[in-house]
């Protein structure tokens, strides 16, 4: 997917997210499968945020082999450890990667993909090394060096979108924190949304063709 439209997700993303934190929600079983695009209000690529709930099913024990494919697992959760809200950081970041590389952040069996999770980094992206950089920071593997919350993702990716020169038709969205600019979050001219959705993984490896909504 084209990195402007990869931003434009990520960043409605993060206010969805960010309200959810702030009435003490986390999500914790964010994938491609709980993110879909549609058109409102004649305005293509509006995210739409499911599966808010489903948390408490997602563990090692619980899921199998098929299911870990599908779904990704933040180090925390792969390890037993008690996850907070930058657990959401990470899973974004996952979908971020998937979106980019068209592929999820490791391939192979269940226990190759938690291993991966655990303890390997993800092939480089191949795209602004900015953007690859605010993607590499929420997957990092120790919570406390990844973004704090959603407004400091939101920020980078503001500062990403900017330094490539990109634009979306969602450049209107104000920063969350930090930029300090008083309109639009970047001062670019408008570009058509493609209005697709986000289906699901149908296999480790396999982005499937993006149906619209």
């Amino acid at each position: 997917m084209e990195p402007e439209r990869v931003i434009a997700i990520l960043r409605q993303l993060c206010r969805t997210l960010h309200a959810a934190h702030g009435i003490g929600i986390r999500h914790g079983a964010l994938s491609l499968s709980s993110v879909m695009l549609v058109v409102h209000e004649g305005r293509k690529d509006t995210v739409r945020v499911l599966d808010f709930g489903l948390e408490d099913d997602l563990t090692t024990d619980a899921m199998g082999d098929h299911f870990v494919e599908l779904q990704p697992l933040s180090p925390e959760k792969v390890e037993g450890r008690i996850p907070d809200q930058r657990e959401d950081v990470y899973l974004l970041g996952a979908i971020g990667y998937a979106l980019l590389a068209g592929r999820p952040l490791f391939q192979g069996d269940g226990k190759k993909v938690r291993d991966g999770h655990a303890n390997r980094s993800p092939d480089g992206l191949d795209c602004d090394p900015v953007l690859a950089a605010v993607i590499s920071r929420c997957l990092n593997k120790d919570a406390p060096k990844r973004y704090t919350d959603m407004p400091s993702v939101d920020d980078a990716l503001v500062g990403a979108q900017e330094i490539a020169g990109l634009t979306s038709d969602w450049d209107d969205l104000r920063p969350m924190a930090g930029s300090g600019k008083s309109s639009s979050s970047v001062r670019t001219r408008k570009t058509g949304g493609l209005g697709m959705g986000l289906g699901k993984l149908p296999s480790l490896g396999t982005i499937p063709s993006l149906k619209s909504k």
